[in-house]
Protein backbone atom coordinates (compact mmCIF):
# COMPACT_ATOMS: atom_id res chain seq x y z
CA UNK A 1 0.00 0.00 0.00
CA UNK A 2 1.43 3.36 -1.06
CA UNK A 3 -0.81 5.40 1.21
CA UNK A 4 -4.33 6.75 0.97
CA UNK A 5 -7.59 4.92 1.42
CA UNK A 6 -7.76 3.11 -1.94
CA UNK A 7 -5.55 0.60 -3.74
CA UNK A 8 -7.30 1.17 -7.07
CA UNK A 9 -5.59 2.87 -9.99
CA UNK A 10 -5.64 6.62 -10.46
CA UNK A 11 -8.57 7.87 -12.54
CA UNK A 12 -7.96 10.83 -14.86
CA UNK A 13 -9.52 13.26 -15.13
CA UNK A 14 -10.96 13.58 -11.63
CA UNK A 15 -12.91 16.29 -9.85
CA UNK A 16 -11.43 17.88 -6.72
CA UNK A 17 -12.88 21.00 -5.12
CA UNK A 18 -14.90 21.66 -8.28
CA UNK A 19 -11.81 21.64 -10.51
CA UNK A 20 -10.81 18.99 -13.04
CA UNK A 21 -7.33 17.41 -12.89
CA UNK A 22 -5.70 15.26 -15.58
CA UNK A 23 -2.59 14.40 -13.58
CA UNK A 24 -1.40 13.78 -10.04
CA UNK A 25 -1.43 16.87 -7.84
CA UNK A 26 0.77 17.89 -4.93
CA UNK A 27 -0.50 17.63 -1.38
CA UNK A 28 0.03 20.87 0.56
CA UNK A 29 0.46 18.91 3.77
CA UNK A 30 3.20 16.46 2.85
CA UNK A 31 4.40 17.63 -0.56
CA UNK A 32 3.69 14.21 -2.14
CA UNK A 33 1.68 13.72 -5.31
CA UNK A 34 -1.72 12.06 -5.09
CA UNK A 35 -4.73 11.25 -7.26
CA UNK A 36 -8.37 10.25 -6.93
CA UNK A 37 -9.29 6.67 -7.75
CA UNK A 38 -12.77 7.63 -8.94
CA UNK A 39 -13.86 10.40 -11.27
CA UNK A 40 -15.14 12.55 -8.39
CA UNK A 41 -13.08 12.89 -5.23
CA UNK A 42 -15.46 15.44 -3.69
CA UNK A 43 -18.24 12.85 -3.77
CA UNK A 44 -16.37 9.58 -3.15
CA UNK A 45 -13.32 10.64 -1.10
CA UNK A 46 -11.22 7.78 -2.51
CA UNK A 47 -7.54 8.50 -3.17
CA UNK A 48 -3.97 7.20 -3.21
CA UNK A 49 -0.45 8.57 -3.46
CA UNK A 50 1.13 8.46 -6.90
CA UNK A 51 3.87 5.99 -6.14
CA UNK A 52 7.22 5.10 -7.53
CA UNK A 53 5.84 2.00 -9.24
CA UNK A 54 4.30 4.29 -11.86
CA UNK A 55 6.78 7.15 -11.66
CA UNK A 56 9.96 5.10 -11.58
CA UNK A 57 10.06 4.19 -15.28
CA UNK A 58 10.71 7.69 -16.62
CA UNK A 59 13.41 6.46 -19.01
CA UNK A 60 10.95 4.23 -20.86
CA UNK A 61 9.71 5.76 -24.13
CA UNK A 62 6.08 6.72 -24.66
CA UNK A 63 4.07 4.08 -26.49
CA UNK A 64 1.52 5.34 -29.05
CA UNK A 65 -1.30 4.64 -29.32
CA UNK A 66 -2.10 3.71 -25.73
CA UNK A 67 -5.45 2.92 -24.19
CA UNK A 68 -6.66 5.10 -21.33
CA UNK A 69 -10.22 5.27 -20.08
CA UNK A 70 -11.14 2.82 -22.84
CA UNK A 71 -9.99 5.33 -25.50
CA UNK A 72 -6.96 5.28 -27.80
CA UNK A 73 -4.56 8.23 -27.49
CA UNK A 74 -1.99 9.11 -30.15
CA UNK A 75 -0.27 11.95 -28.31
CA UNK A 76 0.59 13.30 -24.88
CA UNK A 77 -2.40 14.58 -22.90
CA UNK A 78 -3.07 16.72 -19.85
CA UNK A 79 -2.10 20.19 -18.70
CA UNK A 80 1.32 18.85 -17.73
CA UNK A 81 1.52 16.45 -20.70
CA UNK A 82 1.96 12.76 -19.92
CA UNK A 83 1.90 9.46 -21.79
CA UNK A 84 1.64 5.76 -21.08
CA UNK A 85 4.76 3.62 -21.39
CA UNK A 86 2.75 0.50 -22.23
CA UNK A 87 -0.10 -0.19 -24.63
CA UNK A 88 -2.73 -0.37 -21.88
CA UNK A 89 -2.53 2.28 -19.18
CA UNK A 90 -5.84 1.10 -17.73
CA UNK A 91 -4.32 -2.32 -17.06
CA UNK A 92 -0.64 -1.59 -16.41
CA UNK A 93 -0.73 1.91 -14.84
CA UNK A 94 2.66 2.71 -16.33
CA UNK A 95 3.26 6.31 -17.36
CA UNK A 96 5.57 9.31 -17.22
CA UNK A 97 5.55 12.99 -18.02
CA UNK A 98 6.35 13.80 -21.65
CA UNK A 99 9.74 15.05 -22.76
CA UNK A 100 10.02 18.24 -24.81
CA UNK A 101 13.47 17.31 -26.12
CA UNK A 102 14.95 14.31 -27.91
CA UNK A 103 16.48 11.65 -25.64
CA UNK A 104 18.37 8.36 -25.72
CA UNK A 105 19.20 6.43 -28.86
CA UNK A 106 22.62 6.03 -30.45
CA UNK A 107 23.02 9.83 -30.44
CA UNK A 108 22.33 10.09 -26.70
CA UNK A 109 19.62 12.68 -27.10
CA UNK A 110 21.02 14.85 -29.89
CA UNK A 111 18.29 16.95 -31.55
CA UNK A 112 16.28 15.55 -34.45
CA UNK A 113 17.20 16.67 -37.96
CA UNK A 114 14.34 17.06 -40.45
CA UNK A 115 13.99 16.09 -43.19
CA UNK A 116 16.15 12.94 -43.08
CA UNK A 117 16.61 9.95 -45.35
CA UNK A 118 15.53 6.52 -44.08
CA UNK A 119 15.32 3.40 -46.22
CA UNK A 120 15.62 5.55 -49.31
CA UNK A 121 12.68 7.80 -48.40
CA UNK A 122 12.63 11.34 -47.11
CA UNK A 123 11.04 11.63 -43.65
CA UNK A 124 9.49 14.83 -42.34
CA UNK A 125 7.81 13.04 -39.43
CA UNK A 126 9.04 10.81 -36.63
CA UNK A 127 8.71 7.19 -37.82
CA UNK A 128 7.26 4.58 -35.49
CA UNK A 129 9.03 1.28 -34.91
CA UNK A 130 7.34 -2.09 -34.50
CA UNK A 131 6.96 -1.54 -30.74
CA UNK A 132 5.07 1.73 -31.15
CA UNK A 133 8.03 3.96 -30.25
CA UNK A 134 8.80 7.11 -32.27
CA UNK A 135 12.34 8.05 -33.24
CA UNK A 136 14.24 10.43 -35.51
CA UNK A 137 17.60 10.67 -37.21
CA UNK A 138 20.08 13.19 -35.86
CA UNK A 139 21.76 13.70 -39.23
CA UNK A 140 20.15 14.24 -42.63
CA UNK A 141 20.95 10.66 -43.74
CA UNK A 142 20.14 7.83 -41.34
CA UNK A 143 20.88 5.21 -44.00
CA UNK A 144 24.48 6.42 -44.07
CA UNK A 145 25.14 7.51 -40.48
CA UNK A 146 22.83 5.33 -38.34
CA UNK A 147 22.55 8.05 -35.69
CA UNK A 148 19.21 8.50 -33.95
CA UNK A 149 17.34 9.65 -30.84
CA UNK A 150 13.89 9.05 -29.46
CA UNK A 151 11.61 11.85 -30.64
CA UNK A 152 10.49 14.54 -28.23
CA UNK A 153 7.16 13.21 -27.01
CA UNK A 154 5.48 16.55 -27.63
CA UNK A 155 6.27 16.41 -31.39
CA UNK A 156 4.01 13.42 -31.86
CA UNK A 157 0.36 13.78 -32.78
CA UNK A 158 -2.34 13.50 -35.42
CA UNK A 159 -4.69 10.69 -36.38
CA UNK A 160 -1.88 8.79 -38.15
CA UNK A 161 1.33 9.80 -36.32
CA UNK A 162 4.51 8.49 -37.87
CA UNK A 163 2.90 7.54 -41.19
CA UNK A 164 4.66 9.11 -44.20
CA UNK A 165 3.18 12.20 -45.82
CA UNK A 166 1.49 11.72 -49.19
CA UNK A 167 2.00 14.53 -51.72
CA UNK A 168 0.05 16.04 -53.26
CA UNK A 169 -2.95 15.84 -50.97
CA UNK A 170 -6.29 17.59 -51.08
CA UNK A 171 -7.44 19.76 -48.19
CA UNK A 172 -10.36 22.13 -48.62
CA UNK A 173 -10.38 23.23 -52.23
CA UNK A 174 -6.60 23.10 -52.67
CA UNK A 175 -3.85 20.63 -53.44
CA UNK A 176 -0.76 20.74 -51.24
CA UNK A 177 2.70 19.66 -52.37
CA UNK A 178 4.44 20.14 -49.04
CA UNK A 179 3.50 20.39 -45.36
CA UNK A 180 1.17 23.22 -44.44
CA UNK A 181 -0.16 25.15 -41.43
CA UNK A 182 -3.59 25.61 -43.08
CA UNK A 183 -6.41 25.05 -40.59
CA UNK A 184 -4.02 24.33 -37.70
CA UNK A 185 -4.88 26.62 -34.79
CA UNK A 186 -1.46 26.31 -33.19
CA UNK A 187 0.39 27.12 -36.43
CA UNK A 188 2.14 23.71 -36.54
CA UNK A 189 3.06 22.06 -39.81
CA UNK A 190 1.05 19.01 -40.82
CA UNK A 191 0.37 16.79 -43.81
CA UNK A 192 -2.17 14.24 -44.92
CA UNK A 193 -1.07 10.61 -44.97
CA UNK A 194 -3.46 9.84 -47.83
CA UNK A 195 -4.09 11.78 -51.02
CA UNK A 196 -7.51 12.97 -49.84
CA UNK A 197 -7.77 14.43 -46.34
CA UNK A 198 -11.49 15.36 -46.46
CA UNK A 199 -12.35 11.75 -47.25
CA UNK A 200 -9.91 9.90 -44.99
CA UNK A 201 -9.08 12.34 -42.16
CA UNK A 202 -5.63 10.79 -41.74
CA UNK A 203 -2.82 13.19 -40.82
CA UNK A 204 0.37 13.74 -38.87
CA UNK A 205 2.56 16.62 -37.78
CA UNK A 206 5.58 17.53 -39.93
CA UNK A 207 8.98 18.77 -38.88
CA UNK A 208 10.92 20.60 -41.58
CA UNK A 209 13.38 22.50 -39.45
CA UNK A 210 15.29 22.50 -36.19
CA UNK A 211 13.95 23.88 -32.96
CA UNK A 212 13.91 27.66 -32.82
CA UNK A 213 13.24 28.55 -36.46
CA UNK A 214 10.33 30.97 -36.74
CA UNK A 215 9.48 30.63 -40.45
CA UNK A 216 9.98 26.96 -41.40
CA UNK A 217 7.54 26.83 -44.32
CA UNK A 218 8.94 29.73 -46.35
CA UNK A 219 11.77 29.36 -48.87
CA UNK A 220 15.21 30.82 -48.27
CA UNK A 221 15.71 34.20 -49.92
CA UNK A 222 19.16 34.84 -51.38
CA UNK A 223 20.94 37.08 -51.02
CA UNK A 224 19.90 38.11 -47.52
CA UNK A 225 21.50 40.62 -45.19
CA UNK A 226 22.69 39.62 -41.73
CA UNK A 227 24.79 42.02 -39.65
CA UNK A 228 25.55 44.12 -42.73
CA UNK A 229 26.90 41.13 -44.71
CA UNK A 230 25.13 39.74 -47.79
CA UNK A 231 24.76 35.93 -47.85
CA UNK A 232 24.16 34.12 -51.13
CA UNK A 233 23.75 30.68 -49.60
CA UNK A 234 22.97 29.03 -46.27
CA UNK A 235 25.42 29.90 -43.51
CA UNK A 236 26.66 28.37 -40.25
CA UNK A 237 27.26 31.75 -38.61
CA UNK A 238 25.63 31.86 -35.12
CA UNK A 239 25.27 28.30 -33.81
CA UNK A 240 27.17 26.19 -36.34
CA UNK A 241 23.99 24.87 -38.01
CA UNK A 242 23.01 25.78 -41.56
CA UNK A 243 20.33 28.45 -41.67
CA UNK A 244 19.00 31.14 -43.95
CA UNK A 245 16.75 34.17 -43.78
CA UNK A 246 13.32 33.96 -45.34
CA UNK A 247 13.36 37.69 -45.99
CA UNK A 248 15.91 39.90 -47.74
CA UNK A 249 16.82 41.70 -44.52
CA UNK A 250 17.17 39.48 -41.47
CA UNK A 251 18.42 42.39 -39.34
CA UNK A 252 15.11 44.16 -39.86
CA UNK A 253 12.59 41.29 -40.04
CA UNK A 254 14.20 38.49 -37.97
CA UNK A 255 12.56 35.76 -40.09
CA UNK A 256 14.59 32.57 -40.59
CA UNK A 257 14.70 28.78 -40.75
CA UNK A 258 17.22 25.96 -40.66
CA UNK A 259 18.29 24.87 -44.12
CA UNK A 260 17.05 21.55 -45.44
CA UNK A 261 19.78 19.43 -46.98
CA UNK A 262 17.27 17.09 -48.64
CA UNK A 263 14.62 17.58 -51.29
CA UNK A 264 11.09 17.47 -49.87
CA UNK A 265 7.46 17.61 -50.90
CA UNK A 266 6.35 17.88 -54.52
CA UNK A 267 4.51 15.02 -56.18
CA UNK A 268 7.59 12.80 -55.82
CA UNK A 269 7.34 12.82 -52.04
CA UNK A 270 10.83 14.30 -51.64
CA UNK A 271 12.77 12.14 -54.08
CA UNK A 272 16.25 13.41 -54.91
CA UNK A 273 16.77 15.92 -57.71
CA UNK A 274 18.06 14.63 -61.05
CA UNK A 275 20.39 16.93 -62.99
CA UNK A 276 20.18 17.76 -65.77
CA UNK A 277 16.44 17.56 -66.29
CA UNK A 278 14.39 18.63 -69.27
CA UNK A 279 11.64 21.22 -68.79
CA UNK A 280 9.80 23.43 -71.27
CA UNK A 281 12.32 22.94 -74.04
CA UNK A 282 15.38 23.59 -71.84
CA UNK A 283 17.93 21.53 -69.94
CA UNK A 284 18.34 22.53 -66.31
CA UNK A 285 21.59 21.88 -64.42
CA UNK A 286 20.30 23.41 -61.19
CA UNK A 287 17.09 24.12 -59.29
CA UNK A 288 14.72 26.66 -60.78
CA UNK A 289 11.85 28.86 -59.60
CA UNK A 290 10.33 28.91 -63.09
CA UNK A 291 6.51 28.96 -62.82
CA UNK A 292 6.76 28.25 -59.07
CA UNK A 293 5.94 31.13 -56.71
CA UNK A 294 6.31 28.76 -53.74
CA UNK A 295 10.05 28.20 -54.14
CA UNK A 296 12.80 26.41 -56.05
CA UNK A 297 12.09 22.98 -57.50
CA UNK A 298 13.75 20.28 -59.59
CA UNK A 299 12.79 17.31 -61.72
CA UNK A 300 13.21 13.91 -60.11
CA UNK A 301 13.63 12.23 -63.48
CA UNK A 302 15.73 13.38 -66.42
CA UNK A 303 12.63 14.54 -68.31
CA UNK A 304 10.08 16.55 -66.36
CA UNK A 305 8.19 17.42 -69.55
CA UNK A 306 7.42 13.74 -70.07
CA UNK A 307 7.18 12.42 -66.48
CA UNK A 308 5.89 15.44 -64.52
CA UNK A 309 7.73 14.28 -61.37
CA UNK A 310 9.29 16.89 -59.08
CA UNK A 311 10.35 17.89 -55.55
CA UNK A 312 11.11 21.12 -53.77
CA UNK A 313 14.87 21.61 -53.73
CA UNK A 314 17.17 21.34 -50.74
CA UNK A 315 17.96 24.84 -49.50
CA UNK A 316 21.63 24.02 -50.05
CA UNK A 317 21.21 22.96 -53.70
CA UNK A 318 22.58 24.96 -56.65
CA UNK A 319 19.95 27.20 -58.21
CA UNK A 320 19.53 29.49 -61.19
Amino acid sequence: MLGGNSEDACVFPFEYRQKTYSECIISKAGGRTWCATTANYDRDRLWRYCGTHVEGNEKAPCIFPYKYGNRDFFECIGGNPWCATSRHYDTDQRWRYCYKQAYGGSSKGQPCVFPFRYEGRVQVTCPRDEEGVYWCATTSDYDRDRLWSYCPDTLIGGSAPGAPCVFPFTYGDQKYYTCTTAGEEGGRLWCSTTDNYPRDRKWTYCHLSGTGANDPTSPCLFPFWYREVAYHSCTRVRDGKLWCATTRDYDRDRRWKYCSQLAHGGNSGGKACVFPFHYDGKQYQACTAQNSPAGYWCGTTSNYTRDKQWSYCPDTAPRI
